[in-house]
């Protein structure tokens, strides 16, 4: 039996040349781009008792997940500048991550909700899913140290990833 091996590849070695495709990678682009690092960041910053230079988003970032949408940027943002090497949208990621590391606790914690969230999961209260958006975070963490190589975000998601570890 004739096993064909499987390579890895970078993001930035797949192009999008057709039409249809370039037109949707331009516009994820620019809504990434849309985005005001500074709202996305507020409810971290808030957690730690740190004045945020504006407000939070509505929606989502207003409710007990707060913060996952942040995640899930971090992520789409990162493959983003993989792929095209955008310097504006990696400048974005850079200052995202730096507020969130003036916004972690001493103990690794990092959130945009507090950590009683987690203690009403363990204490069998009602409480949505803390754990879902800790993953997110971690995610968009990893995917920035890894797409982009911004050292800082490895820093953030290792001392968060012992919180992680001494929690659970």
């Amino acid at each position: 039996m004739y096993i064909k091996k499987i390579s890895d590849f970078k993001l930035n070695e797949v192009k999008a040349t057709e039409g249809y495709f370039q037109n949707a990678l331009e516009k994820d682009m620019a809504y990434l781009k849309s985005f005001d690092a500074d709202r996305l960041v507020a409810g971290f910053l808030e957690v730690n008792n740190i004045r945020p230079k504006a407000d939070k988003y509505p929606g989502w970032e207003v409710t007990e997940i707060r913060g996952h949408s942040l995640g899930h940027y971090m992520t789409a943002a990162a493959q983003g500048v993989a792929s095209t090497g955008d310097v504006e949208l990696k400048e974005k990621l850079d200052y995202i991550v730096n507020r969130l590391a003036e916004a972690q606790m001493a103990s690794g914690y990092l959130s945009a909700f507090p950590e009683v969230l987690f203690d009403n999961v363990e204490n069998k209260k009602p409480c949505w899913v803390p754990w879902y958006t800790m993953d997110k975070i971690i995610a968009g963490l990893t995917a920035i140290y890894r797409f982009t190589g911004n050292e800082k975000a490895l820093e953030v998601v290792t001392k968060l990833g012992d919180w992680v570890y001494s929690r659970t």
